[in-house]
């Protein structure tokens, strides 16, 4: 994808998150129009309204714009609140927890509150603990669901809680990253991935810049089939962001990193955009086929083992 708003978009993104001015935005009305759709299919409109704001776009977008920030805003706090409930629930219960993305990566953006958040995701090292935390969910009536990869999900004052299985090896600086990029293969592999995830993993990236293990990391990607996929996230990172945050300077992979942010912005936050959604389809097929083939055919495979578990189980 390209053109001014998609350049634009860009250039506010890098602004907003690393401080790297955004230069002249003119644009105009059905541009700014095109801008704000694709912030929004990204899921990164309130970081981009943070640089944004500053130029001259038209009233009613504007207006528009500046809801959807205070919807986002308001929502962060109800998260807030549940996961800070659900913290206290865990240690009065002697349950040891790990929060995962959610609000523990939004405190890594200059604006936490612009981070648009999804479900409160936790991780429980210890296996009875993820028992116990079933039960608490089942004692609070909330009826919980299993995915593909084991994964439980349920319904909490209004939000969604998701108990990770898999995916998460260790509470250090490399478990999160290559959590994060598990995560971001995962969905980019099926319904698609958002820029808002990619953000993630850069600002993770940053924090843990001068302390994380670069081996380590890339062994814990090698056992989910992911050891090549690694490098291109970063060097695409590299490209989008221009801050040196990665140490990925091979740009004879530059060509694949492109493709993937293609195939990012076609897609849009966990398949948005519906109307590209078999143009994303080939897309993603043949850049995993690429890069990793293993992993893609086992997460489609995973997938649809388990719908038919789930379609078995309610009949």
């Amino acid at each position: 994808m390209s053109g001014r708003p998609t350049e634009s978009f860009f250039r506010l993104l890098r602004d907003s998150l690393f401080g790297i001015d955004a230069g002249k935005i003119d644009l105009t009305d059905g541009e700014w129009l095109e801008l704000y759709r694709t912030s929004r299919s990204q899921a990164c409109q309130a970081v981009i309204f943070d640089s944004a704001s500053r130029y001259d776009m038209p009233v009613k977008i504007r207006e528009a714009w500046s809801k959807e920030v205070a919807s986002i805003e308001r929502r962060n706090a109800r998260i807030r609140k549940v996961t800070e409930v659900q913290s206290a629930a865990w240690e009065k219960r002697g349950i040891t927890a790990v929060e995962l993305k959610g609000q523990a990566v939004a405190a890594l953006y200059p604006r936490p509150e612009h981070r648009v958040c999804g479900d409160i995701d936790w991780w429980f090292p210890i296996e009875e603990d993820w028992e116990k935390a079933i039960a608490a969910a089942h004692e609070n009536k909330c009826e919980t669901t299993i995915d593909s990869d084991g994964d439980v999900h349920y319904a909490l004052a209004g939000v969604v809680v998701e108990y990770h299985k898999k995916g998460f090896r260790e509470n250090t600086p490399e478990g999160r990253i290559a959590f994060l990029c598990r995560h971001i293969a995962k969905h980019a592999m099926v319904f698609g991935v958002g820029m808002r995830q990619v953000c993630d993993y850069a600002l993770t990236i940053r924090k843990y810049d001068s302390t994380y293990d670069r081996a380590k990391v890339a062994s814990f990607c090698k056992d989910m089939k992911l050891n090549r996929f690694l490098p291109i996230l970063n060097r695409a990172v590299e490209i989008l962001f221009a801050a040196g945050i990665t140490d990925q300077k091979d740009v004879s992979i530059d060509d694949m990193a492109k493709d993937f942010i293609d195939l990012v912005m076609v897609d849009g936050n966990f398949g948005h955009d519906k109307k590209h959604m078999f143009i994303g389809f080939f897309m993603r097929l043949r850049f995993f086929l690429r890069c990793a083939p293993g992993a893609f055919f086992g997460r489609w495979s995973a997938l649809i083992t388990g719908r038919i578990k789930r379609w078995f189980i309610t009949k």
